[in-house]
């Protein structure tokens, strides 16, 4: 049989069990000795609070994770989404607040809303920088190297040359841009803190460019064996030779002449015989 732990009345209830009840308040309570812990309890208000303390915790454990120390991108220490700053700031403003209208507290919620909205249109703006920087320095890489390789070439570097001399002419480029906007690669000079001056006459741009600078290279004895035709160099395979004047000369079409294997058959023939491979256009 089951008991109730309060009833409104008595009727009903066989009377053999009339003296289990005690009235208390209006009702009748069932008597329960206290033991091992258990007891007849009205546990509504404690589920209440409990249900208060559960809130309160996960409250706690979200706050928790917001202030949790981490190194921004500076190298500094953060306290989660807060630096040392705000939560100066923020502690310095609580007396304040509490004394507010309601018109000065929502002021102070939209202006909170206006500096958030700040900070994180700066971190794009930052972010977006850097994306740019990125992508800039590698345009002006490809840039620079593809008008170096075509300067060498238009002036005779074959294969091997090309590669030996375009780290030394890289070196002294960098990207600019012309009077209508466009990417150019043009002669800068650390050294004279500046840009080169062109030095031929009715240039279109007051500024030396790749092709020139390369033209200057092929007449410096350092870089001349980079060149066809001025000295003992580089390689190929299918050219022509000839008789001239008891001599065998050696020729190669400029188109054949970037072929490394082709540049470098024709040269070891020519080597051997004593003579330089001739390029021709």
């Amino acid at each position: 049989m089951e008991f109730e732990p309060f009833l409104d009345s008595l009727e009903g209830l066989d009377e053999a069990f009339h003296a289990a009840y005690t009235e208390k308040d209006g009702k009748f309570w069932l008597g329960v000795k206290s033991k091992g812990g258990y007891s007849l309890e009205n546990v509504e208000g404690l589920k209440t609070s409990l249900g208060k303390e559960r809130s309160n915790a996960e409250k706690a454990g979200s706050l928790l994770k917001k202030f949790a120390c981490k190194k921004n991108s500076a190298g500094t220490w953060e306290v989660g989404d807060w630096n040392p700053a705000r939560v100066k700031d923020a502690l310095s403003k609580m007396d304040e607040v509490a004394n507010w209208t309601s018109d000065e507290k929502v002021k102070e919620t939209l202006e909170a809303r206006d500096r958030e909205h700040q900070q994180r249109l700066e971190k794009v703006t930052t972010d977006s920088g850097e994306r740019i920087t990125f992508l800039t320095s590698q345009l002006e890489r490809n840039l620079v190297r593809g008008d170096a390789v075509a300067g060498l070439t238009k002036h005779g570097a074959h294969p091997e040359g090309v590669e030996l001399a375009l780290p030394h002419l890289m070196s002294q480029l960098k990207m600019s841009s012309d009077k209508d906007g466009n990417f150019v690669t043009r002669v800068h000079n650390t050294g004279k803190d500046g840009w080169e001056i062109s030095m031929r006459q009715g240039a279109h741009d007051l500024m030396m460019s790749a092709e020139e600078a390369a033209e200057r290279m092929k007449g410096n004895k350092t870089f001349e064996s980079c060149f066809n035709g001025t000295g003992a160099t580089g390689s190929g395979a299918k050219g022509s030779t000839g008789e001239t004047g008891g001599l065998t000369r050696f020729t190669l079409s400029s188109e054949d002449a970037r072929d490394t294997l082709k540049y470098r058959e024709v040269r070891a023939a020519a080597e051997k015989a004593g003579q330089t491979v001739q390029i021709t256009e």
